[in-house]
């Protein structure tokens, strides 16, 4: 897959914080997408891998 220039400079590194501290999870990015009825505008939205929310579920088990 070929990924476009935009979406490579829109990268994030996110973290959470526990008892023990913070934890690096994985790399997001962003994306935005226009809104229909005022194109000027968007929603963003926050894209990750399921491997990097499985970390942070395991990491908030039981709590």
């Amino acid at each position: 897959m070929i990924i476009p220039a935009e979406i490579k400079k829109c990268v994030a590194f996110l973290a959470y914080n526990s008892v023990n501290g913070e934890h690096l999870a994985g790399t997001v990015f962003f994306v935005g997408v226009p809104m229909e009825s005022q194109e000027e505008r968007l929603f963003v939205y926050l894209i990750t891998a399921k491997h990097v929310i499985d970390k942070i579920d395991k990491a908030f088990a039981g709590h």
